[in-house]
């Protein structure tokens, strides 16, 4: 989320918008919390993708 200023100062984004997220996903991974949040929704022909 990136909060909107109220003048037309520019956004900065940080450097690397994405840093940490690599930590965050093995630690998400190792808790056992990291499955499918809605495995019984899917779309249309989803059973012919391969990941």
């Amino acid at each position: 989320m990136i909060d909107q200023p109220s003048n037309n100062d520019p956004q900065l984004l940080p450097a690397d918008p994405r840093a940490g997220w690599a930590q965050a996903s093995r630690d998400l991974a190792m808790s056992g919390e990291a499955g499918l949040e809605w495995p019984d929704f899917a779309n249309i022909g989803d059973v012919e993708l391969q990941w």
